[in-house]
């Protein structure tokens, strides 16, 4: 399959992730983990291909394409990047389809400039009666590999958009998440602020900040 011609933006994988962060065209969601945690010596020396092969490189970036329904592709063949995840190879392009849907992220870290402890992003869109039709959710730093995407959110589809509904997703994904101990939090706590960021962020994308 050749690369994508409809899509809201896509790249070459041959690029470093700076130069995606220099680029104004990268939709600011993937700009803003490459800004916050990543040295530009680190972006300088990673490319577009790496970080995707090795979701733990940039695990925030990664988690923020799940939720934006980003393809990857090369002459051969194209699939959502949250079925790649599953199995890492390399790719030749990259992109993500528009309209963009209202998305947003939470996080916890020990101090603001460290990497989080646990991250999630949500993406979702409503209709006019307020039901959900669209919902993707993506967590770092809750199970063995470096995204953790939920299963079965299709089940809270047609459910209205609100605090209701955050709360059953959010307690949906703490029973689904495999967490385990390290020096910078426990399993108990990493499930706990699964919970929490979860529905902050499917609160924070249901009424986004330019709103």
């Amino acid at each position: 399959m050749s690369s994508p011609t409809a899509f809201f933006w896509r790249t070459a994988t041959d690029r470093t992730l700076d130069d995606l962060l220099q680029d104004a065209a990268t939709p600011e969601f993937l700009r803003a983990p490459l800004r916050r945690w990543m040295t530009w010596q680190e972006r300088n020396a990673t490319s577009v291909a790496q970080a995707l092969r090795a979701a733990q490189l940039a695990p925030a970036w990664a988690a923020n394409l799940v939720v934006l329904d980003a393809q990857v592709g090369d002459e051969a063949q194209s699939q959502p990047y949250a079925q790649a995840l599953r199995r890492p190879r390399a790719w030749a392009w990259l992109a993500v389809p528009g309209p963009l849907p209202p998305h947003a992220a939470d996080w916890v870290a020990r101090a603001p400039t460290d990497d989080p402890i646990v991250y999630a992003a949500a993406a979702l869109r409503v209709d006019a009666a307020g039901r959900l039709t669209h919902l993707r959710l993506a967590l770092t730093g809750v199970s063995a590999r470096p995204v953790f995407v939920p299963a079965g959110l299709e089940d809270f589809l047609g459910r209205p958009a609100d605090e209701d509904t955050w709360r059953a997703i959010a307690q949906a994904v703490a029973e689904a998440v495999r967490p385990k101990d390290d020096f910078r939090g426990s399993a108990a706590y990493r499930r706990a602020m699964a919970e929490v960021l979860t529905r902050r962020a499917l609160q924070a994308a249901r009424v986004p900040a330019s709103a």
